[in-house]
């Protein structure tokens, strides 16, 4: 996906602008060959009966469905999308300096923010260096800077945005909004990457439940007999049930974060 011609935001740590050399709160999103040697480290992804290995292609699966599952139980974009967001034009969040709540987050980059009437070709677009974001909760504002815009005029102070509409209190679908939301998949928060880990772990380990047992079996020699019991049917429950409780922990950690700062639109 192309993020030209705006410049990518850090959406996290948001407002970032250094950080300690060698220390990085960033990574590569979660690939099968790190799900099997970190999360299923020990586990022989084998089954018993059929002597079928998992291959990379399926845990490749597990992973997506997990930052699937990400994206709907925490409410955010992980995988970058772009987007074009209609909102209304509301008078009051007008003179907020044009306050709009973008429906995804965190915001990865602005495209473009314009105005288009309803079934005509007239349209302003305002300049990208005049978006202020909250990436981390998708929140943007304009804040002008001096001078004359090509279709239409602004104070000398840039104290106020131009007006429009003549005065209108609100009108619906004005504003076109086009960004991408999401994390480049080279930098994802590292408790994000952790989330995705443990959900596509928990889906491997539920396949393997089936699969990975043999029950018990005895050997004797010569009035010498040695029996082993090895694990039956169902013997990842535990496991499972831990790491589903170590999911709700993460994604209420994420959510927290993610959506602290949601504000509505002023309703006038």
């Amino acid at each position: 996906m192309a993020f030209d011609p705006t410049p990518v935001i850090k959406p996290f740590p948001p407002r970032a602008v250094d950080e300690e050399p060698g220390f990085s709160r960033l990574e590569p999103l979660v690939t099968p060959k790190e799900l099997r040697e970190t999360y299923l480290f020990g586990l022989p992804l084998r089954s018993v009966m059929t002597r079928q290995e998992m291959q990379d292609p399926a845990i490749q699966k597990f992973i997506t469905r997990a930052v699937s599952r990400v994206e709907h139980e925490a409410r955010i974009q992980v995988s970058p999308v772009k987007f074009a967001d209609r909102h209304d034009y509301d008078l009051f969040d007008y003179q907020k300096w044009n306050f709009l709540q973008l429906n995804h987050w965190p915001i990865l980059q602005v495209e473009s923010f314009r105005g288009e009437y309803p079934f005509t070709s007239e349209f302003i677009e305002f300049p990208t260096d005049w978006i202020v974001t909250q990436n981390e909760t998708g929140i943007i504002q304009l804040v002008p800077k001096n001078g004359t815009f090509s279709q239409f005029l602004i104070t000398r102070d840039a104290s106020l945005l131009p007006l429009i509409l003549g005065g209108r209190m609100h009108w619906p679908q004005l504003w076109v909004v086009t960004y991408v939301a999401g994390f480049e998949l080279d930098k994802i928060p590292a408790i994000i990457n952790e989330l995705v880990g443990t959900y596509a772990t928990i889906e491997v380990l539920r396949t393997l439940n089936r699969v990975l047992f043999l029950g018990s079996h005895s050997i004797g020699i010569d009035g010498v007999s040695q029996s082993t019991t090895l694990p039956s049917p169902g013997w990842l429950a535990g496991d499972i049930k831990d790491l589903e409780e170590k999911a709700k922990e993460l994604v209420d950690k994420v959510r927290r974060y993610y959506n602290h700062n949601i504000i509505l639109s002023s309703i006038g």
